[in-house]
């Protein structure tokens, strides 16, 4: 009986395990081993906000939710119809929140905002 075996390289950078493998013929072939992400990647725990007038201000996700509730509250004509089936500010915001990254403030005027993954 043929005898297998596996020979494992370092990690490569994309997160995969690269090595060979010894076929039963005695040929050897490459191998390459893909992980799962590391879920902290898609942690999104603050926000980059860019504002029309005002410096870039970085924000968690709870002061996100209350800027965004503070400015559809002050804005109420602004509300893009697809926002405005929700009955409430908080329901309205957190739609936005989880679907889009701008918000129509009218001409010359905007606020946008990015997940940000900040280095400690």
């Amino acid at each position: 009986m043929a005898r297998r075996s596996l020979r494992l390289g370092q990690r490569a950078a994309s997160k995969a395990i690269c090595g060979s493998m010894e076929g039963t013929l005695g040929l050897t072939y490459p191998i390459a081993i893909a992980l799962m992400p590391d879920p902290i990647l898609y942690q999104e725990d603050y926000y980059v906000v860019l504002e029309s007038d005002r410096p870039e201000e970085f924000l968690t996700a709870a002061a996100m939710l209350a800027k965004l509730e503070a400015v559809l509250a002050a804005n109420p004509d602004r509300i893009p119809a697809d926002v405005q089936r929700f009955p409430t500010i908080a329901q309205q915001a957190q739609y936005l929140f989880n679907t889009a990254c701008e918000f129509d403030l009218g001409p010359g005027k905007y606020l946008q905002w990015y997940a940000v993954r900040l280095e400690k």
